[in-house]
């Protein structure tokens, strides 16, 4: 099995649950942080998100600056966010092949600076 297919497989199995956390999650908790050094769940829910978006751009373009902020208003806002991101992933992984995958070359950004450029694996 290559990496692209491992990955398409593991991010396939892991859509439902994921799905399933951020949509169960009770609304007026969402401040909940289990100490002051840790984020909020709220804000874990943002960078799942953000994730998920910055893996699209990761698959259409060389360079990539990463979402650090991804607004919702409710848990069903954020997994119907989510699932639309992911499904879009999806079709663009099926899209994609291994040369692809893990030969080209994607920059990584944090606010406009670079960080990294690494292949897209």
């Amino acid at each position: 099995m290559s990496n692209l297919s491992f990955f398409r497989a593991c991010f396939q199995n892991e859509l439902q649950a994921t799905l399933a956390l951020v949509e169960s999650l009770p609304a007026d908790k969402l401040d909940y942080r289990p100490h002051p050094v840790n984020r909020s769940a709220a804000e874990i829910v943002e960078h799942i998100l953000g994730h998920v978006k910055d893996l699209k751009t990761i698959l259409l373009q060389t360079t990539c600056d990463e979402t650090l902020v991804y607004p919702f208003e409710s848990p069903a806002d954020a997994a119907g966010k989510y699932r639309l991101h992911a499904e879009e992933l999806m079709d663009l992984l099926g899209d994609s092949n291994d040369e692809k995958w893990e030969k080209e070359q994607v920059e990584l950004l944090i606010n406009s600076k670079s960080f990294i450029t690494i292949p897209r694996m």
